[in-house]
């Protein structure tokens, strides 16, 4: 069954490739993504080496006014994201982003230096600029989707949004019949958005911490739908 969407712009495009991940070829849409820009990146992991055919990888990395990444756009099961999380070595994040359709998928950035922990979650956000510009962007979209709903329900706005982001926004508004039908619960959507919004190491690790940052993030978000607060003056 198909739960959200993949967005692809280097090796898993190529047909061999997703064989040798997802155990079949998929059939995807051409899209892209705003924003971004790839880096060339040279993968020392023999696993991704051996399946890819190659140690020469592109990424996604943020980029300035006018950059943008073509690629395609796959439906995909949660299976097929952990064998694609899989696939992906250490130094890559996997990340949610809008794209030129208007739908939101995940895709994976190039975050080669960890973030370092202590023992207060809450003081240790990740500060990395790209990362911030990330969060930011999601905030934006969930909270101005969050308003639409509110005021014309999910009918009109909930058309071409990955399952992830739609959680997401019943998360903000507290719709808990939508999480039913999702069969979601509000634990379940905080944990799959920590590795959205921190990358996977941190995100695993706020997991590990109760979701205390990741909790912290969509009361903001919430509390700028409560109070009608545009997110683009927000930090």
């Amino acid at each position: 069954m198909v739960t959200c969407q993949l967005f692809a712009y280097g090796e898993l495009r190529r047909p061999a490739v997703q064989a040798a991940v997802f155990g079949r070829a998929l059939t995807g849409t051409p899209d892209c993504v705003v924003g971004y820009e790839l880096l060339e990146v040279t993968v020392t992991d023999q696993v991704v080496i051996e399946r890819s055919g190659t140690h020469t990888h592109l990424s996604a990395v943020l980029g300035g006014a006018g950059s943008r990444i073509d690629g395609f756009v796959y439906d995909v099961t949660d299976a097929d994201l952990a064998d694609s999380d899989a696939f992906r070595p250490d130094e890559y994040s996997r990340v949610a982003v809008p794209l030129e359709s208007g739908v939101t998928a995940w895709t994976y950035a190039f975050n080669p230096t960890p973030t370092s922990t202590s023992a207060d979650p809450v003081l240790t956000s990740p500060t990395d600029p790209g990362l911030d510009d990330h969060r930011h962007r999601l905030r934006n979209a969930i909270v101005n989707c969050a308003l639409g709903v509110r005021n014309i329900g999910w009918s009109a706005d909930s058309h071409g949004h990955s399952r992830h982001f739609i959680a997401a926004v019943a998360l903000v508004l507290d719709d808990t019949d939508l999480q039913n039908d999702l069969n979601v619960t509000r634990r379940s959507i905080l944990t799959a958005w920590s590795v959205t919004l921190w990358g996977t190491r941190r995100g695993r690790q706020d997991q590990t911490d109760e979701l205390i940052l990741t909790r912290a993030w969509f009361e903001r978000c919430s509390a700028s739908v409560a109070d009608s607060v545009s997110p683009s003056n927000t930090q």
